[in-house]
C-alpha cells in the first residue's frame, strides 16, 4: 500500500475491501448513544467559551453516526431519527452563531468560533469523543470506515450512488436512542 508520501506524489491507495469493515455477524454493535446531559456533564474545556464549542462539536459527531445509517439503503427508526433531531436541537442551543441566548462578549464569540472550527475539523477530538462513549472495537471499526470514505471521496465524488461501505459497516450496527429521547434538557444559560 503507497504511504502518505506517495499519495501526495500523486500515487492511490488501494480502498479497504468492504468485508473488512463489516462487524462480524456475531458480534453485532448496539450502541447506547449518549444523552445530552451526559454529554454536557463528561465533555469539557479548559473554560466556558471552550466547554461550549467542544460540546457543540460533540453533538455533530455524534449525530453524524446516526446520519451515517440513515443515509443507507437500512436506514433508521423513527425513534433514531427523533434522536438525531435532539442532538441537532442541543448543537443549535450551544452555538452561539445559531442562539442567540448565549451572553458572549465580541472576543469570547470569536474564540468560540474558532475553538469549534479546529474542534469539528480535528480526527483527534471526534476520536477521544468516541473512545469516551464507545467500545474500543465499535471505533476502530468506525476509524476504518471513515478512512476508506476519505479515500473514496478522494475518486468519486457523491455522484458514485449509494456507498457500499457505509451499507456494510452499518448493517450489522443497532443504535439505542432509548434514554436519550427520555431525557429532558435545558442548555440555557
Amino acid at each position: 500500500m503507497p504511504t502518505s508520501n506517495a499519495i501526495a506524489q500523486g500515487g492511490v491507495a488501494s480502498p479497504t475491501p468492504i468485508a473488512s469493515l463489516t462487524p462480524a455477524k456475531d458480534e453485532p454493535f448496539n450502541l447506547k448513544m449518549p444523552t445530552v446531559g451526559q454529554v454536557i456533564r463528561e465533555i469539557q474545556g479548559h473554560d466556558p467559551v471552550d466547554t461550549g464549542a467542544r460540546q457543540a462539536a460533540a453533538m455533530i459527531y455524534l449525530r453524524e453516526i446516526i446520519d451515517f445509517k440513515n443515509h443507507t439503503q437500512i436506514g433508521i427508526t423513527k425513534e433514531q431519527w427523533r434522536c438525531l433531531q435532539i442532538y441537532n436541537s442541543a448543537h443549535y442551543e450551544l452555538n452561539p452563531v445559531l442562539e442567540s441566548s448565549r451572553h458572549y462578549t465580541h472576543d469570547e464569540f470569536i474564540e468560540w468560533i474558532n475553538a469549534y472550527h479546529i474542534y469539528v475539523n480535528d480526527p483527534a477530538v471526534r476520536d477521544e469523543l468516541l473512545r469516551h462513549f464507545f467500545s474500543p472495537a465499535f471505533v476502530a471499526d468506525y476509524h476504518k470506515l471513515l478512512v476508506e470514505l476519505s479515500r473514496r471521496r478522494a475518486r468519486c465524488d457523491f455522484n458514485c450512488g449509494p456507498n457500499k461501505a457505509v451499507e456494510a459497516f452499518f448493517s450489522n450496527v443497532t443504535i439505542d436512542c432509548a434514554e436519550l429521547g427520555k431525557e429532558r434538557y435545558n442548555l440555557k444559560p
